[in-house]
């Protein structure tokens, strides 16, 4: 490869700008090879002549593919708006090499507020502290949450955080923290956007009016309350007369671990289980009630009980795919394998590996369980309660209500 050639050159730098540094010295002073190398590769500008980082070509189509190549233009090019406004729009950090040129023309940065609402950082303090010239900038309702560089005087002046609001309610984010716990202004924004929740004051995420607003619409703000709410059992009460089981999700921990509270809410809807404390997920009235509802919960019940034979049995009765969340001794227990078929006979698929290796089929497994049951006495109408076994099971209902 010869790096003074022309031709060549010019091919490489085509597929790759950054191969400008390669090449010669006067190739690196020639426009039309530095031209196709910015083109490609916009930062290439930083190996071009002192000559071409001062032609407005060049530098035009280098900032158009990498606005940060302003930092390799000539200093007069740094104050041309026209190259610095392709700058911005490509990458709005270009603006940091000019030098502050523009940090006081309201034009300029209206523009380029309007290319892209960070470039207000660059204006000057006093632009950003000027209440008209800011409410111009809100205005332009680019998308941007303009509020965040704005002057402190003006984050903590009430009516023009309203107006900024109005434009964008995620400006109150980053007023002050006075305004922030301004419940009229707070209540205000809220009905616009209640994700707002989010970032208001510590006071006003424990105010019942302010958080009923919150989740009015959308459980997961509840995510962001205090804490003394989120423990508050009547305020969890009347939020779930409200609203979903959800809210649980989002409930503390002296509610999801309080059995009574959790044994009526799971009676009033088995999917509760979901939101129980460890502990009552352990618990086997807890777990009775929940699988009797539908017994896939048996998928949210502790390891021990998912390996309790009367548990996963009353699962089994519910739904017979419930099989797939039961221990392996339950999969293969085919007293449990049956009570599941006889409800869902897909639900064979989650058999364990012993009964399948002894039955190919369900209709295999089904026909060899008629054959037992026909030979058992204890099957045919009128159980044995002498029984050995069926004492076993009664013995192990430790609840006093499933007796």
């Amino acid at each position: 490869m010869d790096w003074n050639n022309k031709e060549e050159v010019l091919k490489e730098v085509k597929k790759d700008g950054s191969k400008l540094i390669l090449a010669s010295k006067k190739l690196r002073n020639d426009k039309d090879v530095v031209l196709e190398a910015v083109k490609n590769q916009g930062i290439a500008l930083k190996w071009a002549s002192d000559r071409l980082q001062n032609n407005k070509e060049v530098v035009f189509n280098a900032v158009k593919n990498n606005g940060l190549a302003l930092e390799y233009a000539s200093y007069n090019l740094t104050k041309d708006k026209t190259v610095v406004m392709e700058a911005i729009k490509n990458n709005v950090y270009a603006l940091q090499y000019t030098f502050n040129t523009f940090k006081d023309d309201k034009e300029f940065i209206l523009q380029a507020v309007s290319e892209n609402s960070k470039a207000l950082q660059f204006a000057s303090p006093e632009l950003r502290d000027n209440k008209e010239f800011m409410l111009k900038i809100i205005a332009l309702k680019n998308e941007g949450i303009n509020l965040e560089f704005a002057s402190d005087r003006l984050k903590n002046d009430k009516e023009f955080v309203r107006e900024a609001c109005k434009y964008e309610n995620w400006n109150l984010k980053f007023s002050s923290q006075k305004l922030r716990d301004d419940k009229d202004l707070v209540m205000e924004v809220i009905k616009r956007n209640d994700s707002i929740i989010s970032c208001v004051s510590d006071r006003l995420k424990d105010d019942k009016e302010i958080v009923l607003e919150a989740v009015k619409s959308n459980t997961f703000n509840l995510h962001y309350v205090s804490d003394r709410l989120k423990n508050d059992k009547l305020f969890i009460i009347d939020l779930l007369n409200k609203k979903d089981i959800d809210i649980l999700r989002f409930a503390g921990d002296s509610i999801t671990d309080n059995k009574d509270f959790m044994f009526s809410t799971i009676k009033y809807s088995c999917l509760a289980i979901e939101y129980a404390s460890k502990r009552l997920k352990d618990d086997k009235d807890i777990a009775l009630i929940a699988v009797r509802g539908n017994g896939m919960n048996l998928e949210n019940v502790s390891p021990r009980l998912q390996d309790d034979k009367e548990i996963t049995k009353e699962a089994m009765k519910s739904m017979g795919l419930a099989l797939e969340y039961a221990s392996n001794r339950m999969k293969n227990d085919p007293e449990i394998v049956l009570e599941a078929c006889k409800n869902d006979p897909y639900a064979f698929i989650y058999a364990g590996n012993k009964i399948k290796e002894q039955f190919s089929t369900v209709e295999n497994f089904l026909n060899s369980q008629k054959e037992i049951t026909n030979v058992n006495p204890w099957s045919k109408g009128t159980e044995d309660k002498s029984n050995t076994w069926e004492n076993k099971v009664n013995s192990d209902k430790d609840n006093q209500w499933e007796r």
